[in-house]
């Protein structure tokens, strides 16, 4: 028996699993400081970034006449929360992750079952994040500048044409 088996008999519903989702951002990373309260690193601030991640399947449907086509066939929403230690590393990923940016997310799972308004069941899933990257493999992701452009720099001076001949060869 696995150990995710184990833990839905043990906890129901409520369970964890490892994942990785590769989708496309929701909207803008939001941020917030959370300050330990207790045990060993009381005092100590963490930065806790927060978005969602829709991932889409799409079924492929075969043309004899002409390309094939694909149609979407389901879409999910996930919500993430991404703990950071270092300030600098959490300002850099709200710079560079923009809403509707195409990323693969590494992390742990929980989902939870409820009901929404109309009594229909559904599922909360919220990841605890321990990784996230842009996916490069996206055609999106050439619109993305993660540094500035080398024309932004100052050029380096060229080279004199006034420079001396008598250098043996």
């Amino acid at each position: 028996m696995s150990h995710k088996v184990l833990l839905k008999l043990i906890f129901g519903e409520n369970f964890m699993k490892d994942v990785i989702i590769s989708g496309n951002l929701g909207k803008q990373p939001e941020s917030r400081v959370v300050e330990i309260k207790n045990g060993k690193r009381v005092g100590e601030k963490r930065y806790v970034l927060e978005f969602s991640v829709i991932t889409t399947n799409y079924q492929k449907i075969e043309n004899e006449n002409g390309p094939d086509t694909y149609k979407t066939t389901a879409e999910e929403w996930c919500r993430c929360e991404h703990w950071i230690n270092d300030e600098k590393k959490a300002a850099h990923l709200i710079n560079i992750l923009q809403a509707g940016s195409p990323v693969i997310v590494m992390g742990e799972e929980t989902c939870r079952p409820y009901k929404d308004k109309d009594n229909n069941n559904r599922i909360d899933r919220l990841v605890r994040v321990e990784s996230i990257s842009l996916n490069l493999l996206h055609p999106r992701v050439e619109d993305y500048q993660l540094r500035p452009s080398k024309s932004n720099e100052a050029s380096p001076e060229e080279p004199s044409a006034d420079f001396d001949d008598d250098i043996p060869m």
